[in-house]
């Protein structure tokens, strides 16, 4: 009778953080849909196998509907901008304009960040053929999305993090299968800042 309890006990359990998680879901992708845009400053870091410490970056992230861009500080004049159509990028003396089509890489990459800036959960996973595990802190709710299928490409698995009360995303890891990852922390947010005419 005790063992039948326990099981019992275990599945309430269980049901109960599946419908915390729905509810959570929602209230993340539901709010973002009030913010009129999102501006904020972010750090980025780029691990790779072959370099001993991170490569460096941080700028300006600007987010409305479609559209987001990283218009770099460091280093200056460098610039990455996604549109529904449309990618374009400045690194280093590469420069890239691009008209994005579906099963496009860039177009799952523009997808990827569209997703993750709406709080798009459930979007993001089908989109990215992933299974998601959810753990919560006392200031954020975190999702690690880990790819179902050997992927010889793009990301295999991504890392999101939303402030707990906001709901807006402060932080995010992106692994591709290499090793090499990247990671994104966003500060100072403002959800309804002044966007340049040129930042997409």
């Amino acid at each position: 009778m005790k063992k039948i309890f326990v099981i019992i006990s275990a599945v309430l359990l269980a049901a109960a953080s599946y419908a915390a998680n729905d509810a959570v879901i929602s209230a993340i992708k539901n709010t973002n849909a009030t913010y009129k845009n999102i501006v904020c400053d972010f750090d980025q870091a780029k691990n790779m196998k072959i370099v001993k410490e991170p490569v460096l970056s941080a700028g300006k992230l600007y987010y409305e509907g479609e559209k987001m861009s990283m218009i770099y500080s460091k280093p200056e004049g460098e610039y990455f901008k996604i549109t529904e159509s449309s990618l374009s990028m400045l690194t280093g003396k590469n420069k890239l304009n691009k008209k994005l089509k579906a099963g496009d890489p860039f177009m799952m990459l523009r997808n990827l960040l569209i997703f993750s800036m709406k709080g798009d959960i459930n979007g993001l996973a089908e989109m990215a053929n992933s299974d998601v595990a959810y753990t919560s802190t006392a200031s954020q709710d975190q999702f690690v999305f880990t790819s179902k299928n050997k992927v010889s490409k793009g990301y295999n698995k991504i890392v999101l993090y939303y402030n707990k009360q906001s709901h807006v995303l402060e932080y995010m890891e992106l692994y591709q299968p290499t090793g090499t990852f990247t990671t994104y922390t966003l500060k100072n947010i403002k959800t309804g800042g002044v966007i340049p005419a040129d930042a997409f």
